[in-house]
């Protein structure tokens, strides 16, 4: 498991665009959608209904934070596809006299998941 703290390591997004990406709705059902399965952008998309191109901004954006992470497959016809699956574990928030920090703890099932995926 890995630890970040949103306030100490430049790879981990900042509180504020860490609070902001998780109080995105949209944000928020992709990392529902694909917590127990690694899925397509389009059965993310046919699951939640979102459109195509919002559902790979915020995979995107999702995988640029660490919560969410990818593999490059190959259908049977040849074709390339991303499968994504969610890192996430918990959001820690904290509130003292130094401010607002946050904790991302990820990692919890990137193994399991890839076994699942080859």
């Amino acid at each position: 498991m890995m630890a970040r703290n949103g306030t100490s390591e430049n790879s981990t997004p900042a509180t504020d665009e860490l609070l902001e990406l998780l109080g995105d709705r949209y944000a928020r059902r992709v990392l529902r959608t694909i917590l127990d399965e690694p899925m397509a952008v389009q059965q993310i998309v046919d699951t939640t209904g979102i459109s195509k191109p919002t559902a790979y901004r915020r995979l995107d954006q999702l995988e640029r934070a660490g919560l969410v992470a990818s593999k490059m497959l190959l259908d049977t016809s040849g074709n390339h596809y991303k499968q994504y699956w969610t890192t996430l574990e918990s959001v820690t928030l904290r509130i003292g006299e130094d401010g607002v920090t946050t904790t991302v703890r990820a990692d919890r099932t990137q193994r399991s998941q890839e076994r699942r995926l080859s």
